[in-house]
């Protein structure tokens, strides 16, 4: 009876100790530090007016790629892994600074299908940018899981937040929803026919003599959004439209980084400047 009575307490020793070894472990998954991201929706910034009856496929205006470039300046300091976009040029154009910075492709998304979207958004792990249109933007933040956002015809510059945690095996929860401005760039728009004002160019066609035997057989030009640094070298350039389409973009993208100029007289320049720039290319008779 005794032996019986101590391999019976020795049972239960045992099996209080699994229970509590059991408890612990539980503690200690909830006591994991959770993942957290955020996931940015924009509404594709300030876009041109269309060229022809019909046209709803329409470029940005300069202003509208300022905008673009500073809000790739924004993202690429809050992690984000991701970039998707609509097939449209003003979402693409929008869109594609960020993914250039980023150095990694524009993922493309139906904007019919917005809670599939949310879906796999919510299942990422990681920190996205997804830019949209006016009557998509504020419906996909509802379905992300807060409150949805009508947004006006005129309405730019909107950045919608989502925070999210997320524990392993464990379905996202948002943690906030925040809605805020992207701040007006410390970049001055200039248009294209006011540049020399600012500054001259003085490089001597560097595009030719970059790309010397790899001319295209037939002639074209391609449209560069640029922004100009205080120092007179251009720090980034962007393709914002080209004739024919892919010929001559990278002959003009290598012009643009070798441009250079020099300020105008009694120019004051004390901020990055945003232009366009359009660059004529002649094939090889």
């Amino acid at each position: 009876m005794e032996s019986a009575f101590q391999l019976n307490r020795t049972y239960y020793r045992c099996l209080a100790a699994l229970f509590l070894l059991i408890g612990l472990m539980a503690c200690s998954q909830d006591k994991r530090t959770p993942t957290e991201y955020d996931l940015y929706l924009v509404r594709h910034f300030e876009k041109a007016k269309p060229e022809f009856s019909g046209d709803t496929d329409v470029h940005l205006t300069g202003k509208g790629s300022a905008n673009a470039v500073k809000l790739a300046n924004i993202m690429t300091v809050h992690d984000v892994k991701m970039v998707f976009s609509t097939q449209y040029k003003r979402t693409i154009q929008t869109a594609q600074p960020t993914a250039n910075a980023l150095g990694i492709a524009i993922q493309d998304y139906d904007p019919r299908q917005l809670e599939t979207l949310a879906k796999e958004l919510l299942a990422l792990g990681q920190s996205a940018l997804v830019v949209g249109h006016s009557n998509t933007t504020g419906q996909l933040f509802g379905f992300l899981g807060c409150e949805s956002v009508e947004l006006k015809e005129d309405d730019y510059g909107d950045i919608f937040k989502v925070s999210l945690s997320v524990r392993e095996h464990q379905m996202p929860s948002v943690t906030s929803c925040s809605q805020y401005k992207l701040e007006e760039p410390n970049i001055l728009f200039v248009q294209s026919g006011d540049l020399s004002n600012y500054w001259q160019y003085v490089s001597d066609k560097p595009a030719f003599k970059a790309t010397q035997g790899l001319t295209p057989s037939v002639d074209g030009w391609v449209e560069l959004g640029l922004i100009i640094g205080v120092d007179g070298t251009v720090k980034q350039a962007e393709l914002l439209q080209s004739s024919p389409d892919l010929a001559w973009e990278q002959h003009a993208l290598i012009a643009a980084d070798n441009m250079v100029f020099e300020k105008a007289k009694n120019a004051n320049i004390s901020q990055p400047i945003y232009t366009t720039w359009v660059f004529y290319f002649n094939a090889k008779p």
